[in-house]
């Protein structure tokens, strides 16, 4: 049998793309896509206050506890997970690899 190689260019929007993908595995709404897209973005290690705020600021909520409710949606889902120094982190499964631009499907 031959093997289909697709190459999926993300066109600058790797990180949405991601998400999407993810989305069956971590059954987020559109709305929660976006709100962790926009976390990636503002911080790739960590959900800091900073990157709370660049949320806010970028989808047009109201005030930081729109954001909070977000957040903590984001981790009952485990989405976003507690660490023992109190430090929100990503689920390594939706924290797409650095570096990356495209995506690539093999089929055999």
């Amino acid at each position: 049998m031959e093997k289909l190689l697709v190459k999926v260019p993300s066109n600058g929007l790797f990180i949405e793309r991601w998400i999407e993908i993810t989305a069956g595995v971590t059954r987020l709404t559109e709305t929660q896509q976006r709100v962790l897209t926009e976390l990636l973005r503002a911080n790739k290690i960590e959900c800091t206050t900073d990157a709370r705020r660049a949320v806010t600021d970028k989808l047009g909520f109201k005030n930081l506890a729109v954001t909070a409710n977000f957040i903590k949606i984001l981790k009952d889902k485990g989405v976003l997970l507690l660490q023992e120094d109190g430090k929100l982190t990503y689920l390594p499964l939706i924290n797409p690899p650095a570096g990356t631009t495209a995506l690539e499907f093999s089929f055999e």
